[in-house]
Order: structure tokens, then C-alpha cells, then sequence
């Protein structure tokens, strides 16, 4: 008879799947702009004399004689492609406190899923949006923010409810390294789909792959163990032990009283605003790499669409592998017994 593995990292494995599409479907507008632009036209134009091509750019890295093929049917400014990338952080930065609240109060399965709902339907309409107006690319990348903006706290909040306290480390560290992997493989796949079938189908592939993730979640994800119907009875007492939610007596009475959040105390942390100070200068660095290399790569050192790709992803590769090892470290640290470690998320 075949072992099953415990029901918890199923569900982590597709919470981990279900950021990595957030993370793609964020990132394929990056890659898909190195083949939507018209780079060729746009430089004859010369609205931005500041900039110029020819004498700023490197010479093209391959050293064969094949004519690029980059060029496509698109004359947007870098003012405009900026803004189509950088629109997706406006949604993303508006709901991530309402997000959180909404996983609590409603359900975090349901969330989670709107979520990357939201995304797909987004993708698919993208290319339409290109070709009617490029304002409507905003608008698909800021609902697409909308969407990605509650999934982190959303994460947590599941977390929360599955991840016993001895695995929480490498459970956390399963679902956010989902992040680095989508990037991975987005960039590949939106390479090679530019390079062979054009840079509409990046949108409509990836959105149909996801599509199915849509499906397994809705059936296999429940936001507490408790309602999923696949779990072990022994694997769910010890998950709910550990953290403390066996059903006693007066459980109705303890879900109805929440516990008050300490804003205060939490303000005059020093710990919080050295986290949140780190978090930030990491996070500024990390996006502005994730949206802007692409286009580096391409327009300033003249890397083809192959090597953009290639290189793009070998940063995330590298944080994907670490994410894993230094989750797993940090649980087998903590079932030791040993101190001088900070745990994960």
C-alpha cells in the first residue's frame, strides 16, 4: 500500500504552487515587453534625448549575424512601460491590512482563490487591453495588485492553522519559496513561448495552466484542518494540539472572543521597526530587480530573448534552493533544543 503524505504538505505544496502563480503571472508582463515594444521605432522617435541608444547601450552579447527579433508592434515610451509595471503595486499596496481582515473574518481558502482568479481573468484580457488602449494594461495590472496584494496575508493566516509550531519553519519555508520558483519558471516559459508561438500566447498559456491549480485548490484546500475531508484523524488531532485548538467545551465560547491587537506596544518595538526597516530596504531591492532586469538586460547590455531569460532566473533559482535548506535548518535547530536562531515565518 502506498504512503500518502500527511495532508498538511499537500496543502502547503499547493499554497506554495498558488504563490508561484501569483509571482508568474506578476512577472510575464516584464519578459513579454522585450518582444511587445517596437525597440527600433521607439529609438527613431527620440522623445527622451537623455537616453540615448547607440551610445549608451553595449554592443548585442550574441556574436552571429541573426537579425534580432525582439522588435514588436507596440511604440510605448519607457514613461509608459513603467507605468504599466509599476501599476501593479499600486493595487498591491492598498489591500494588503483588508486582506488579512478578510482571511480572518471570511474564509482563507476563498480568499486565497479569488485571488489568483483575479490574476488569470486579468492575463487573459491583457492582450486585448494592449490592443484597444495601453491605459486598460493598468487597469488589468492593478486589479491583478488587487489580487496579489492578499495573498501573502492570506498565507499567514493559513499557516496559522496548519502548520504545527515544531514544522513551522520549513512549512512557511515550502509556501514563500513558491515565489522565487514561479519567477524561475515564468521567465523560462515566457522566453521559449515568445521566442516560438509570440508574446500574446505568454498570457494565454499561463493562464490556462493556472487555471487548473484554480480546480485543485477549490476541491483539496479547506482554511482549517478540521473541514478537510482527506486528513487522518491522528494527523489532525496533533495539528490541533500542538496549536493549542482541540475542541473543549468552551471553544464556541474562545472563537467568538478575539484577542485585541497591542498597536501600541507593538509601535514602541524597537525589534517591529528594525524588522520593518530590513523588510522594507529588502523588498525595495528585491522588486525593483524583479521588474526592471528584463528590460536591462535587453535594451541597455542588448541581450537576446534566450539570454534575458537565462539570466534572469538564476537569482531566484539560487533564493528558491535557499529558502528550502535554511526552513528545513531552522526546524531541526528548534526540535533540538538549541537557541541563537531566528525562526521563519
Amino acid at each position: 500500500m502506498a504512503v500518502l503524505p500527511p495532508y498538511r504538505y499537500v496543502m502547503v505544496t499547493l499554497l506554495s504552487i498558488g504563490l508561484a502563480i501569483i509571482y508568474g503571472l506578476r512577472v510575464n508582463l516584464s519578459i513579454a515587453l522585450v518582444s511587445m515594444v517596437n525597440h527600433t521605432a521607439l529609438a527613431e522617435i527620440d522623445e527622451e534625448p537623455t537616453f540615448i541608444i547607440d551610445e549608451q547601450a553595449c554592443e548585442p552579447s550574441s556574436a552571429d549575424d541573426t537579425p534580432r527579433k525582439e522588435d514588436g508592434p507596440f511604440i510605448w515610451t519607457r514613461k509608459t512601460q513603467g507605468y504599466m509595471l509599476s501599476s501593479y503595486y499600486w493595487g498591491y499596496l492598498v489591500v494588503m491590512f483588508p486582506g488579512s481582515q478578510m482571511a480572518e473574518i471570511v474564509s482563507a481558502k476563498w480568499v486565497f482563490f479569488f485571488a489568483v482568479a483575479i490574476n488569470v481573468v486579468c492575463t487573459i484580457a491583457t492582450p486585448i487591453s494592449c490592443y484597444w488602449h495601453f491605459s486598460l494594461v493598468y487597469v488589468m495590472r492593478i486589479l491583478q495588485g488587487f489580487g496579489g496584494g492578499v495573498t501573502f496575508p492570506t498565507t499567514h493566516v493559513l499557516l496559522a492553522h496548519w502548520a504545527p509550531p515544531l514544522e513551522r519553519s520549513i512549512m512557511g519555508s515550502i509556501a514563500f519559496s513558491g515565489t522565487f520558483l514561479g519567477t524561475v519558471i515564468s521567465n523560462f516559459l515566457c522566453g521559449a513561448i515568445a521566442i516560438n508561438l509570440g508574446w500574446e500566447w505568454i498570457f494565454y498559456i499561463m493562464a490556462v495552466l493556472s487555471s487548473i491549480w484554480l480546480v485543485l485548490w477549490s476541491f483539496f484546500v479547506t482554511s482549517r484542518p478540521r473541514g478537510a475531508k482527506l486528513i487522518t484523524k491522528k494527523e489532525l488531532d496533533m495539528i490541533e494540539e500542538s496549536l493549542g485548538e482541540a475542541p473543549t467545551p468552551d471553544s464556541d465560547a474562545k472563537k467568538k472572543t478575539r484577542p485585541k491587537i497591542p498597536w501600541r506596544s507593538i509601535a514602541r518595538s524597537l525589534p517591529f521597526w528594525a524588522i520593518l526597516v530590513a523588510h522594507t530596504g529588502s523588498n525595495w531591492a528585491f522588486y525593483m530587480l524583479l521588474v526592471n532586469m528584463p528590460l536591462f538586460l535587453n535594451q541597455v547590455l542588448r541581450f537576446n530573448m534566450a539570454e534575458v531569460t537565462l539570466y534572469t532566473s538564476i537569482p531566484y533559482f539560487t533564493m528558491w534552493i535557499c529558502c528550502i535548506a535554511v526552513g528545513q535548518t531552522m526546524d531541526m535547530l528548534r526540535k533540538r533544543k538549541k537557541r541563537g536562531y531566528a525562526a521563519l515565518p
